[in-house]
C-alpha cells in the first residue's frame, strides 16, 4: 500500500512538472502572439503615418474641417441643420484642430482609429475563429490599401470599421455567456453578460453618432441576435418557446433601450440632416447615375482586395475556401454572426440605393471579408500539412508564401505610391477629386499678392476650386489684400481644363503647380466706385427689392459700420429668400470687386448666409448669370466681417444687381444678421 501511494505521488509530481512545462509553452505562445501583434500594429501605424501630411486637403476633408472649426455654441445646430453625417466625427476632430489646423492634425484622428482597428480585428478573429485567423486578419488589415487610404483621409469611415468590429465582439461575448447548465449559474452569467450588452449598447450609439448608415449593420446584428434567441428557445422548449425566448432576450432588450436612450437626443436631426437632404442630394446627382449589376460584385471585391487586379482571384478564392473551412470546422457561429448581420444591411442598401453604392458605404463588410481570407490561408496550410508536406514547419512556410503573394498583389497599390493621386469613392479606383497641390498654389499667391489685388476663380468650376484653396488663406492674408481698394492686378487660380481665353490679353505671367494654373493678370484700367443707391441702408430698404416674405428686413440704428444704420435680417421660414439692389451698368470683360460688411454670418454646406453675389443680366434675358463663388470671409464671428466677391464681367451682359441671399439651412439657427456698407468697384 505504501509502495502504491509512493508510486502515485511520483506520478503526480511528474504530471505537475509536465503541467508547468505546458504552462510555460502556452505562456510563451501567448507572448509570441502579442509580440507579433505589436509588430503588426507598428507596421500598420507606419503605413498609415507615411506621407500623411503631404497631400493637400480634398473635397470631403474640407467638409470635416468646416464643421470642426465651428465654435461649440453653434456646432451642434450647424451639423444638425445641414451635415450629411452625425456630429461625433466632427467633434472628435475638433479637439485636434482647436488650436489651428494643418493636414497632419486634421487626419490624425482617422490614423489613430485605423491603427486601433488592427488589434481589435485580431481579438474578434480569435473569438470567432482562432488565434491564427485573428493574426492573419489583423495582418491583412494592416497592409490593406483600402484601410490605409481611409486612415489617411479626415473622414469617419475608419471609425465605422472599428465600431463594427467592437460591436460584433461584444455580441459574440454576450451570447457566449448565455449557456448555463442551471438557474444558479444563469444568474451569475447574467452578471457577466451585462457588461457585454452594455458595451454593445454604447458602441451601437457611437456608431449611430458616427454615420447614419450604421443603422443597417446594427439592424442586421439585432436580427441575428433575435434569430439566435428564438432558435435556442425552440430547441430547448418547443411549447413554451416564446416565454423562454423573452426571458433569454431580456438583457438584450435592456441594451436596446439603453442604446435608444443614448441616441434619442439626436433623432430629430435624422429626418432633416439625412433623409431630406442627403437622399435628396443623391437623387439630384444625375451625373453620377449608374445602375447596380453583377459587375459591381467583382468591382467591390477588387476594392476590398486592395485594387489587386491579378490578386483579386486569389483573395476571392481564399475567401471562398475560408467560408467552407469555417463550416467544416464547426465554426458555424462565425458564419451565422458574420452572415446574418452583414448580408441583411447589404441587401437593404441595394434596395434603398439601387443607383449609387460606393464601397465606402460597404466598408463595414471589410473585416468579415478579411477574416474569411485569413481562414482560407489557414485551411490551405492545414491541408498541405496533413496531405502533402507532412510537416508543420513546411506547411507554415507555405502559408507564409500565400500571405506574401497577397502582399505582393496589394502593396504596390498603396494610395501614396501607386501613382494615381485619386481619392477613393468605391467605384473601382475612380476619382472623386484628384489630390491636387492646393496648399502649394495658395502659398504661391500668398507670398506674391499685395493689398488691393483681386483673386479670381474659373467660372466653370469656381465652387470646387475656391473651397479647395481658400482654407489655406489665413485671416491675416485676407485682411491684407482686402484692406485697400482694387489696384488692377489679379490672380487667376484654376485647372488647365478651366483656362479662360478671355484672360489671354491680361496675362503677365503664368505659373503651374502640377495641373493647377496661376495666372498673374494686369494691364487693367483704373477702377471707379459705382454709386449704389442706399448702399449703407440709411433709408431702410429704399433702392432694394425683396423676394418673398420668408425673412424680415428692418433698419437697425443700433448697429452700423458706415453711417448711422444697418439692415437687420431674420429668417422666419425654411425657404430661400433674397434682397437685391437697383440695377447698374457694366461692361463685359471688365474686372470688378464687390464688398459688404456682415455681422453674424452663418456657415452651412460650403457657403454662407447671408450670401453675397452679383447677378449679371443680358439685355434680352431676365435670368441672371450669377457669380456662385463661396465668399472669402471668416464666418460665425461676433463682430462685423468683410465679404468680398472679385471677378470679371461675363460676356454678353450689360447690367448687374447686388444680391444678398438667405439660405434655408440657416433657419434652424433662428438667425439674425446685419448688412451694411455695400461697395462696388468696376474697371473703367
Amino acid at each position: 500500500m505504501g509502495s502504491s501511494q509512493y508510486s502515485v505521488a511520483i506520478v503526480e509530481k511528474e504530471l505537475a512538472k509536465v503541467g508547468e512545462r505546458v504552462n510555460r509553452l502556452i505562456s510563451l505562445s501567448r507572448a509570441r502572439v502579442w509580440v507579433t501583434m505589436l509588430v503588426l500594429t507598428l507596421v500598420g501605424a507606419f503605413l498609415r503615418f507615411y506621407d500623411l501630411p503631404v497631400r493637400s486637403v480634398w473635397d470631403g476633408e474640407i467638409f470635416t474641417l468646416l464643421f470642426a472649426q465651428y465654435d461649440w455654441e453653434i456646432f451642434l445646430p450647424s451639423v444638425a441643420a445641414f451635415s450629411a453625417h452625425p456630429p461625433l466625427w466632427f467633434a472628435f476632430t475638433k479637439f485636434f484642430v482647436a488650436g489651428g489646423w494643418n493636414e497632419f492634425l486634421l487626419r490624425i484622428p482617422a490614423v489613430m482609429v485605423g491603427i486601433l482597428a488592427i488589434p481589435a480585428l485580431y481579438i474578434l478573429g480569435k473569438r470567432l475563429f482562432n488565434a491564427r485567423v485573428g493574426l492573419l486578419s489583423a495582418a491583412l488589415l494592416a497592409f490593406s490599401p483600402l484601410a490605409v487610404l481611409y486612415a489617411q483621409n479626415a473622414r469617419n469611415y475608419t471609425l465605422f470599421v472599428l465600431l463594427i468590429v467592437l460591436m460584433l465582439y461584444s455580441v459574440a461575448r454576450a451570447m457566449a455567456t448565455s449557456r448555463a447548465p442551471n438557474e444558479t449559474l444563469q444568474k451569475r452569467f447574467d452578471l457577466k453578460r451585462a457588461r457585454w450588452w452594455l458595451l454593445f449598447a454604447f458602441v451601437g450609439a457611437l456608431g449611430l453618432y458616427t454615420h447614419y448608415l450604421f443603422l443597417l449593420p446594427l439592424a442586421g446584428i439585432v436580427l441575428a441576435v433575435g434569430l439566435k434567441v428564438i432558435y435556442d428557445a425552440v430547441r430547448q422548449n418547443r411549447r413554451g418557446w416564446l416565454g423562454a425566448a423573452l426571458t433569454r432576450a431580456r438583457p438584450f432588450l435592456v441594451a436596446l433601450i439603453v442604446l435608444g436612450a443614448l441616441y434619442l437626443p439626436w433623432t430629430p436631426a435624422v429626418g432633416s440632416a439625412f433623409l431630406d437632404r442627403q437622399l435628396t442630394r443623391e437623387d439630384a446627382n444625375q451625373d453620377e447615375e449608374w445602375d447596380l449589376s453583377w459587375q459591381d460584385v467583382p468591382r467591390t471585391l477588387k476594392d476590398f482586395s486592395g485594387d489587386a487586379t491579378w490578386g483579386l482571384g486569389l483573395f476571392a478564392a481564399l475567401a471562398v475556401i475560408g467560408v467552407g473551412w469555417t463550416a467544416r470546422r464547426e465554426k458555424r457561429a462565425a458564419l451565422f454572426w458574420l452572415g446574418v448581420s452583414l448580408m441583411l444591411p447589404i441587401a437593404l442598401m441595394v434596395i434603398l440605393a439601387p443607383r449609387r453604392l460606393p464601397v465606402k458605404y460597404l466598408i463595414f463588410v471589410l473585416p468579415a471579408y478579411l477574416m474569411f481570407v485569413a481562414g482560407g490561408i489557414v485551411a490551405v496550410t492545414d491541408v498541405l500539412r496533413q496531405r502533402v508536406l507532412h510537416s508543420a514547419p513546411r506547411a507554415a512556410f507555405a502559408g507564409f508564401a500565400v500571405f506574401a503573394l497577397l502582399l505582393i498583389a496589394t502593396l504596390p497599390n498603396m494610395p501614396y505610391w501607386n501613382g494615381t493621386r485619386t481619392v477613393f469613392t468605391g467605384k473601382g479606383w475612380k476619382e472623386m477629386d484628384v489630390s491636387r497641390h492646393w496648399r502649394e498654389a495658395a502659398q504661391e499667391v500668398t507670398t506674391r499678392a499685395a493689398p488691393g489685388d483681386l483673386i479670381l476663380f474659373p467660372l466653370a468650376a469656381r465652387a470646387l476650386t475656391s473651397r479647395s484653396i481658400v482654407p489655406y488663406f489665413d485671416a491675416a492674408f485676407l485682411q491684407k489684400i482686402y484692406s485697400a481698394p482694387p489696384t488692377g492686378r489679379a490672380w487667376w487660380i484654376g485647372l488647365q481644363e478651366d483656362l479662360e481665353p478671355t484672360n489671354a490679353p491680361r496675362v503677365r505671367e503664368t505659373r503651374e503647380v502640377d495641373d493647377i494654373v496661376i495666372q498673374e493678370l494686369g494691364n487693367a484700367n483704373a477702377f471707379a466706385q459705382i454709386p449704389l443707391s442706399n448702399a449703407s441702408f440709411e433709408n431702410g430698404l429704399s433702392g432694394w427689392q425683396r423676394t418673398g416674405n420668408e425673412a424680415t428686413w428692418i433698419q437697425d440704428s443700433q448697429q452700423a459700420v458706415d453711417g448711422s444704420a444697418s439692415l437687420r435680417v431674420t429668417l422666419q421660414r425654411a425657404k430661400n429668400t433674397a434682397v437685391r439692389s437697383a440695377e447698374f451698368p457694366v461692361t463685359q470683360g471688365k474686372l470688378f470687386r464687390v464688398t459688404a460688411y456682415v455681422k453674424n454670418p452663418t456657415s452651412g454646406f460650403y457657403s454662407i448666409t447671408p450670401q453675397l453675389s452679383v447677378n449679371f443680366y443680358e439685355s434680352n434675358n431676365a435670368s441672371p448669370k450669377r457669380t456662385r463663388l463661396p465668399i472669402i470671409v471668416p464666418t460665425d464671428k461676433a463682430d462685423w466681417a468683410l465679404m468680398v466677391v472679385d471677378g470679371i464681367v461675363p460676356a454678353g451682359v450689360s447690367i448687374a444687381r447686388i444680391e444678398f441671399g438667405i439660405r434655408d439651412y440657416a433657419f434652424q439657427f433662428e438667425p439674425t444678421s446685419w448688412l451694411d456698407d455695400v461697395r462696388v468697384w468696376m474697371e473703367k
